[in-house]
């Protein structure tokens, strides 16, 4: 999937990067935990689906050669981020209203995009209805 692909699907707004948007994403990974983040090793082309909203998301990204990052559930990027996005030439997106982690993996999958990843955090619902959905 491209980027632009992945704007469409969630009806998501580019915050910076617009260059950027025909790029293709080979695997997802979702996750709050910048410490999970850290952890990924040799994966090319990875988009970086998080809630957190703070320079400390896009230094994780800096640190771990992430260039794609898509803001979830609402949350607000401010115009330091964006400025601190920019002088690494990442790119900060997509913000989507309200959506969890896993109502975009669910989409992803039903295109037959398999390697989206999610960690579910404490206090963050997961239906049981959707566990193993294609």
């Amino acid at each position: 999937m491209t980027l632009k692909e992945i704007k469409d699907l969630v009806q998501g707004e580019v915050i910076c990067g617009e260059d950027y948007m025909d790029q293709h994403i080979d695997s997802v990974f979702a996750s709050d935990l910048m410490s999970d983040v850290l952890t990924l090793k040799d994966i090319n082309n990875l988009l970086l689906l998080t809630g957190l909203s703070n320079l400390q998301s896009i230094r994780t990204c800096e640190m771990s050669d992430i260039n794609y990052m898509l803001i979830v559930r609402g949350k607000a990027v401010t115009e330091e981020m964006k400025e601190l996005a920019e002088d690494n030439d990442m790119v900060i997106n997509l913000i989507i209203n309200q959506l969890l982690h896993y109502e975009f993996c669910l989409p992803c999958r039903r295109r037959r995009f398999y390697q989206c990843w999610f960690h579910v955090q404490p206090g963050e619902a997961y239906a049981e209805e959707n566990r193993g959905e294609s």
